[in-house]
């Protein structure tokens, strides 16, 4: 997939005795595309919290079980309309 969109290219084979491992490099490419993610987020090091306690705040956070009903879309729609009144 990277280098089908041409984001690292092989630099060749890294052991002349074992042409197995081969080498790769960042294109200019990946390294515009590697840049910008790090613009969007420059956090390096261990994760603040342990793993299990992120995981299970991301299925507390999780929307996929949540059925609204028309008392809820009621009820929004009338928050809404009063937040715009005022």
């Amino acid at each position: 997939m990277a280098r089908d969109q041409r984001l690292l290219e092989a630099t060749g084979t890294l052991n002349a005795n074992n042409g197995n491992e081969m080498g790769y490099q960042l294109t200019d490419v990946g390294k515009a595309r590697a840049l910008d993610a790090l613009a969007q987020s420059e956090y390096f090091g261990a994760m603040p919290v342990p793993l299990d306690v992120y995981r299970e705040q991301v299925k507390r956070q999780s929307i996929r079980n949540i059925m609204v009903t028309r008392a809820h879309a009621d009820k929004r729609r009338w928050a809404i309309w009063f937040c715009q009144r005022r």
